[in-house]
């Protein structure tokens, strides 16, 4: 595998790329000589890896109510995927929080919508139907530790 080290610097709207390289050991002299110490990263890339998809499939992001209406169904990057049946409260303008957007493998848009209906069905069931962020995000903390 041919990969490339990337230095990168800053947080949110700074971040930003200070350069690129084809072995770490050069990565490595590059933050030391600029003296970004603990500002520079280095991000490991394959070149011409293409991202993992299911044969015959596309990645979906469908964003649900409760009641189990679509208010978004489009395709994404398969690089973006972050696990099949990935999904996460989307916080409205008034906190409500009633959506969730769901991640996940489909043929087509009918289906998209089916296979989160499916989870929806399945988040009810369990009572695990979290609209608040910070509930959510604590569980899916938890859980990436425990899994991961």
């Amino acid at each position: 595998m041919t990969a490339v080290y990337i230095v990168t610097s800053g947080h949110y709207s700074e971040y930003h790329i200070c350069g690129v390289f084809d072995n770490a050991e050069l990565a490595r002299e590059f933050i030391a000589r600029e003296n970004l110490g603990h500002g520079g990263n280095i991000e490991q890339y394959a070149v011409n890896a293409m991202p993992a998809c299911p044969p015959g499939l596309r990645a979906w992001l469908v964003v649900m109510e409760r009641d189990g209406t679509a208010t978004t169904i489009h395709r994404i990057p398969a690089s973006s995927m972050q696990g099949n049946g990935q999904w996460r409260p989307i916080p409205s303008a008034d906190e409500t929080g009633v959506e969730i957007a769901f991640q996940l493998w489909a043929q087509d848009a009918a289906q998209a919508v089916k296979i989160a209906n499916e989870r929806r069905l399945q988040l009810l069931a369990a009572q695990q139907w979290i609209t608040n962020w910070d509930q959510w995000y604590a569980r899916y903390k938890a859980y990436t530790l425990l899994t991961f």
